[in-house]
C-alpha cells in the first residue's frame, strides 16, 4: 500500500538566508505553534523572522514538496486535502507557479500590454490600478513568491476599506484572472472564494420615471432616455455616434469604434420605440456633425451622465437612489413585465447568459397579482 503520510515542515528565512526545513511544533493533536519548529538535538527554536509551512509526503520513493504558506490554519487544512488526494478522495489540484527570477512588475506589464488588444483605455487603466494596488499590498518583488496568503491580504485590504462583498469577490476574481494568466494556479479553490449575497433586483417606478423627466430640459430629456430605452450601459452611450443610429429601422447598434471596445467583443443591435426613434430625428437635425451623439462641453464625447444625472435629482428633490445602471434594470425588468421573450432581452442588453435576466423574472413574479392573490389565499385559510 502507498505511503499515505503527510507531514507538516517549516522553513525560516533570517538575513535574506533560507534556513534548513524543520519538523512543524504542535499545540495538542491537531494545531500548529505558529512559527515555532521542534527543539532537539542540533536544533534550535527560531523567532521573529519570516516563515513558510511545507508538506512533505513521498510518490514512491522519491519525496514531493508543496509550499502552503505561514498560517498555521492554512497548513493543516492543506495537509488534509492532500492526505485526502493520495487516499483517493479528491482529485489532485492543479498547480503552478511562475518561474523564479520573473519580477512580479514585469509580469503585470506583460500582462497589461496583451490586454490592451482586449479592451480599450481605461479597461487598462482599472487593470492597472487593481494590479499595482496588490503589488503594494502583498509587498513581493517576484512572480514566484506570490503565495495563498498574499491573496487572502489583498481581500483583507478591501474588507478593511469598507467594500462591500460583491466588490472583495470582482477584485479577488480579477486578481486571479491575472494569475492564472502568468502561470500560477491553485493558490485558493472556488469554495473559498469571498462571499456574497446577491442584491433584491431593483429598477425606477414609472411613477419616479415620470417626476425624473419632468424635471428633465429637452437636451437632458434625450439623454436619459436613451438610457432608458435602450438598456446601454455608460459607455456605450459615451461612445454612440449618428452611424449607429438606425432612423428607419428604429434601432441603435453597440460596435467598436476607434476609443471603444465592446463587452465580450460582441456587437448588439437594439430596437427602440418611435418616442425615441422622432427625438433622435430632430436631436440629429440640430447637431448632425458631431463626433458623438452627446457631447461634453468641449465637444469631447460625453463623460459626465451620472454627475448630471445626479444634480437633476438633487434640484429637482427626489427621493431614493438614482444610477445610471437602473436604467439598464428597468430597460430589462419593464421588457420581461410587458411579455418580451428573455432571450430577446438577453440579446438585446448584451448579457451573456440568462443568470441575471432570471432574478429579474423573479422579482416580477413575486410582485405579480398572482403572487399577491397567492398570498391572500393562505392568509384566508389561517384564522388569526
Amino acid at each position: 500500500m502507498a505511503n499515505q503520510t503527510v507531514s507538516i515542515f517549516i522553513r525560516f528565512k533570517q538575513d535574506g538566508k533560507q534556513l534548513p526545513a524543520m519538523a512543524a511544533a504542535y499545540a495538542g493533536k491537531s494545531r500548529l505553534k505558529p512559527g515555532v519548529g521542534v527543539k532537539g538535538k542540533d536544533k534550535k527554536e527560531i523567532s521573529h523572522c519570516e516563515f513558510d509551512y511545507y508538506l512533505r509526503w513521498y510518490d514512491g520513493t522519491s519525496q514531493r514538496w508543496k509550499k502552503v504558506g505561514p498560517d498555521p490554519i492554512e497548513a493543516v487544512k492543506a495537509q488534509m486535502r492532500q492526505e485526502d488526494v493520495l487516499a483517493g478522495k479528491r482529485p489532485p489540484v492543479e498547480e503552478r507557479t511562475a518561474p523564479a527570477g520573473v519580477k512580479l512588475a514585469s509580469a503585470i506589464e506583460s500582462f497589461l500590454l496583451e490586454r490592451s488588444t482586449q479592451t480599450d483605455e481605461r479597461g487598462v487603466a482599472r487593470w492597472r490600478w487593481e494590479l499595482e494596488l496588490f503589488q503594494r499590498v502583498s509587498g513581493k518583488t517576484y512572480l514566484h513568491e506570490v503565495s495563498r496568503s498574499d491573496i487572502f491580504a489583498y481581500w483583507k485590504h478591501y474588507q478593511n476599506e469598507g467594500s462591500a462583498p460583491r466588490t472583495c469577490f470582482n477584485r479577488v476574481q480579477s486578481l486571479l484572472t491575472f494569475l492564472r494568466n502568468q502561470g500560477v494556479v491553485g493558490l485558493i479553490k472556488p469554495s473559498e472564494m469571498p462571499k456574497y449575497d446577491e442584491p433584491v433586483v431593483d429598477y425606477y417606478s414609472r411613477e419616479e420615471l415620470k417626476q425624473f423627466f419632468a424635471a428633465c430640459d429637452s437636451e437632458q430629456r434625450i439623454r436619459y432616455q436613451t438610457f432608458l430605452y435602450t438598456g446601454m450601459r455608460e459607455r456605450e452611450v459615451m461612445f454612440l455616434t449618428w452611424a449607429d443610429v438606425d432612423l428607419d429601422g428604429g434601432t441603435v447598434t453597440v460596435q467598436a469604434k476607434p476609443g471603444f471596445t465592446t463587452k465580450n467583443r460582441r456587437s448588439r443591435v437594439i430596437p427602440i420605440p418611435d418616442v425615441l426613434v422622432e427625438a433622435f430625428r430632430t436631436y440629429k437635425v440640430l447637431y448632425p456633425t458631431r463626433p458623438t451623439v452627446f457631447v461634453s462641453s468641449v465637444g469631447k464625447p460625453e463623460g459626465h451622465f451620472l454627475g448630471k444625472l445626479k444634480d437633476i435629482v438633487k434640484n429637482a428633490g427626489l427621493p431614493g437612489r438614482w444610477n445610471l445602471h437602473k436604467f439598464r434594470r428597468t430597460f430589462a425588468t419593464m421588457h420581461l413585465e410587458a411579455g418580451t421573450p428573455i432571450q430577446d432581452v438577453q440579446e438585446w442588453i448584451g448579457h451573456a447568459d440568462l443568470l441575471t435576466l432570471r432574478r429579474y423574472l423573479a422579482t416580477l413574479n413575486v410582485k405579480s397579482k398572482r403572487a399577491r392573490t397567492m398570498a391572500n389565499n393562505l392568509a384566508e385559510t389561517v384564522e388569526v
